[in-house]
């Protein structure tokens, strides 16, 4: 699901990398069968926050224990490549 947002933030939002990479992230999966959400999620539709809709759509929301950690590169249309490493884990690659 990281990826997934990552990449939908580039492609469809017109996000910078770096930007789309460090933006908080939800993530669900079979067991256990909960929304976890990142703080300082703060997206919104209709003036309601995601956890909000889901709640009234009877999930069930509880804080990220923890999540995906992504690594993008992404080459725009002046031909320059941008790469962003996740927060999450410092930052930087392996072995910097």
């Amino acid at each position: 699901t990281g990826t997934l947002q990552v990449v939908l933030n580039v492609l469809v939002r017109g996000m910078e990398v770096g930007d789309a990479v460090s933006r908080p992230r939800f993530h669900h999966q079979w067991s256990p069968n909960t929304l976890e959400i990142e703080p300082g999620m703060t997206d919104t539709w209709n003036g309601l926050g995601v956890d909000v809709w889901m709640r009234k759509l009877h999930h069930a929301v509880g804080p990220a224990r923890s999540t995906a950690v992504v690594r993008a590169v992404t080459r725009g249309a002046d031909g320059v490549v941008r790469g962003a490493s996740d927060s999450r884990k410092g930052g930087v690659a392996v072995g910097q």
